[in-house]
């Protein structure tokens, strides 16, 4: 699931797209010996990186120098990096939504300048809705992350249900882990309901491509509920005729999946 993935962009647009979802994809492995705060003094100012290949930090330079986009959130991305290397842990829900808001509302917020869709009022429904595919892609994904030390929990709400870190990476599913990832589904739903209105808001072919990557979230997360949260017996994926019925839900205006 990628959200105004670059091939979807108009031709005008689409070379930035594809930088900034280079950009954004490098930060996901970023390298881990490397000072992030020299490194992010050193994105302010529009000047080589170490963190990432440098020709990738170039273009992602470029690209919002060419169409007049806010590189200070450039900056942010490289700012989340710090907590994207392994272990990945978060103490407290705060902290977590910290980094989505860095890392995944930053570059959110890239894009839709990019798409021109500069109103401040949209602000907070762009970071609601990166937040929403994030964590539904990291609920759906979480063995994989697991296998990589990565894990987009609070450590607080694990403790409040008694599951360890050990217990999931066993795919140990039982009752308090079903209601831990309840909980987490619950977060991301409001953020589902709190974007919603970009549907309204946006306009042309964004406003399109966005009520797409919307239902396509939120039907994955509708999938990964239906199996009771077991994301360890096989992929969270959506099937052909879950995409047919995806798109006639889209026509008709319905958000809810049986």
């Amino acid at each position: 699931m990628t959200p105004f993935k670059p091939s979807a962009w108009p031709a005008a647009q689409r070379a930035a797209a594809q930088s900034l979802w280079d950009f954004y994809h490098a930060l996901a492995t970023p390298a881990a010996d490397v000072p992030v705060e020299e490194e992010v003094r050193r994105c302010k100012a529009g000047k080589q990186l170490r963190i990432i290949a440098p020709q990738v930090a170039r273009r992602a330079y470029a690209a919002c120098e060419r169409h007049d986009l806010d590189a200070a959130f450039l900056a942010d991305m490289v700012q989340a990096a710090a907590s994207n290397v392994p272990p990945v842990r978060f103490a407290t829900t705060k902290d977590l939504l910290a980094f989505v808001r860095l890392r995944c509302g930053a570059h959110a917020r890239l894009l839709s300048q990019l798409a021109g869709q500069r109103g401040r009022f949209r602000t907070r429904g762009i970071q609601e809705y990166a937040k929403a595919l994030f964590l539904t892609k990291r609920l759906c994904y979480l063995p994989q992350d697991l296998e990589q030390d990565r894990l987009f929990l609070p450590l607080t709400d694990l403790k409040q249900f008694g599951v360890s870190v050990e217990q999931l990476q066993r795919g140990g599913l039982d009752e308090r882990v079903r209601r831990l990832l309840w909980k987490q589904a619950v977060r991301i739903r409001d953020s589902f309901a709190a974007s919603q209105r970009l549907g309204l808001d946006l306009t042309g072919w964004a406003r399109r491509q966005f009520r797409r990557d919307w239902m396509e979230g939120l039907y994955l997360l509708s999938v990964a509920e239906k199996r009771k949260f077991d994301v360890w017996a096989k992929p969270v994926v959506l099937s052909g005729p879950q995409r047919m019925q995806m798109r006639w839900q889209m026509l008709v205006g319905k958000t809810s999946f049986r």
